[in-house]
């Protein structure tokens, strides 16, 4: 994998219910969770090299602010639900967009923090629902055992945290309405990736 300071997301998705918007008919806003798990890929043949490399697969993650960005994917997507797929899964990592500019100091771990965002689809295998999410959000390197003499310490994992959204490109299928925060962890060494999703959904 590209280590998750600038390689993200992996996927498998388990909501409560066939769809985003959770369980039960009619109107209203209910609460959704999800947790979703999974490995990185290198996603470079879906980049858009006129925009930085970003992912060219749908105009929310075809964004390059810095200009310095690369294109993850998910490969084989798998979801826990098993009335769930998961597909079209890719984030653009923009590597010049970094809060930490003072480079590190005496010798420190160097500081990174990277600008995310993504898009994932989401249809049930009755294909009675479908849904595309948007992230925004960061990855910031995570480091243990600094020592005297190791003041850099290991880079073991990559934290991830910020927002989901349901798109309306294309549209919801029934309409609905979503978004909420999203945390996780992603593993350096094996390019492991877990998730965590929470917000709301109204349809």
């Amino acid at each position: 994998m590209k280590r998750l300071s600038g390689v993200l997301m992996g996927a498998l998705l388990a909501f409560a219910s066939a769809g985003i918007a959770g369980a039960g008919s009619g109107p209203g806003t209910k609460p959704v969770a999800a947790n979703i798990f999974g490995t990185v890929a290198d996603g470079s043949s879906n980049s858009d090299p006129s925009n930085g490399n970003a992912c060219n697969v749908t105009s929310w993650v075809d964004e390059c602010p810095s200009g310095s960005c690369e294109c993850a994917t998910l490969a084989s997507p798998r979801i826990s639900n098993s009335k769930l797929t998961v597909a079209n899964v890719f984030f653009t990592i923009d590597r010049g967009v970094n809060p930490a500019t003072q480079s590190a100091v005496n010798n420190g771990p160097s500081p990174s923090c990277n600008l995310v965002l993504g898009t994932a689809s989401i249809t049930a295998k009755d294909n009675s629902s479908s849904e595309t999410l948007n992230f925004i959000g960061t990855t910031c390197k995570h480091v243990i055992r600094i020592t005297a003499t190791n003041p850099q310490g290991v880079y073991d994992k990559d934290i991830l945290s910020g927002g989901w959204g349901i798109s309306d490109a294309p549209a919801s299928n029934p309409l609905e309405s979503g978004w909420g925060t999203f945390t996780g962890v992603g593993n350096n060494k094996n390019a492991a990736v877990t998730l965590h999703l929470q917000g709301w959904a109204s349809k």
